[in-house]
């Protein structure tokens, strides 16, 4: 009995240990592991999906001195086709974003051949 108990106890606690390790620990929101875990798993699928990547524009300023904050944002937004890699389609998103970047800042820029799908 008590084998199966200490057995029970530590399955909780690594459950508890593996929830905490999809969560940043300053903010508590999920982090890139838990982002990973569940993009593999959309993307198996083949839905319609998305991805915005955003950037705050000049960070190091606005967290100097808080002032107006803008963003720059990148969208991918697509069916994954068979055999795509998943890291290919996180890739037209960070694409978009260095474009919105590049084009001024505090914009949206669409992956290549985007404005078709909306």
């Amino acid at each position: 009995m008590q084998l199966a108990e200490r057995t029970h106890e530590l399955e909780e606690r690594n459950e508890i240990l593996q929830e905490l390790s999809f969560l940043d620990g300053l903010t508590c929101i999920p982090n890139r592991r838990r982002f990973d875990d569940f993009f593999n798993m959309a993307f198996s699928l083949s839905i319609r999906m998305a991805i915005l990547m955003l950037d705050i524009d000049e960070f190091k300023k606005y967290n100097d001195t808080y002032g107006v904050v803008t963003v720059s944002i990148g969208i991918v937004y697509e069916v994954p086709y068979e055999n795509q890699n998943p890291s290919e389609f996180i890739a037209k998103a960070d694409e978009a974003l260095y474009y919105s970047k590049k084009n001024g800042r505090n914009r949206v820029e669409f992956a290549k051949n985007q404005w078709k799908y909306i």
